[in-house]
């Protein structure tokens, strides 16, 4: 079994949670190492370590209400790793926004826009040898 890490970085005083999944099968797990960084404009960061994470949920208490962000591994396809990264805010709501995209990751940077405020790159881990 592979050993897994999940951080969350708060660089506000908002409330953030993170939860994950992991699996023991590596046909199921990414084929490349990596980390998922989740950057909005309110200046919430979130960062999870890529080894046998499946998905994770970062719920992060706003000013305007709850955003919801998460990240699904799909599968590989020509040596590619495919996720669906989305955010929905204010969850709940009845003006509540989803923006979805899928991601693939080849242990190259890739970086996609969720909105005007939304960011989320997939990168090599730092410090990964």
């Amino acid at each position: 079994m592979r050993n897994y890490l999940v951080t969350v970085a708060s660089l506000t005083a908002c409330l953030a949670l993170c939860v994950s999944c992991r699996t023991n099968a590596p046909k199921l797990a990414p084929h490349s190492d990596g980390q998922v960084v989740h950057s909005s404009k309110s200046g919430e960061t979130s960062i999870t370590t890529l080894l046998d994470t499946l998905n994770a949920t970062n719920r992060t208490e706003l000013p305007g209400g709850t955003q919801l962000f998460y990240f699904t591994f799909e599968g590989h396809q020509g040596g590619k790793d495919f996720y669906t990264v989305g955010i929905r805010y204010p969850l709940g709501r009845p003006d509540e926004v989803a923006v979805t995209r899928r991601v693939a990751y080849d242990g190259k940077r890739v970086e996609v826009s969720l909105g005007e405020d939304d960011t989320v790159v997939i990168e090599p881990r730092k410090g990964a040898k």
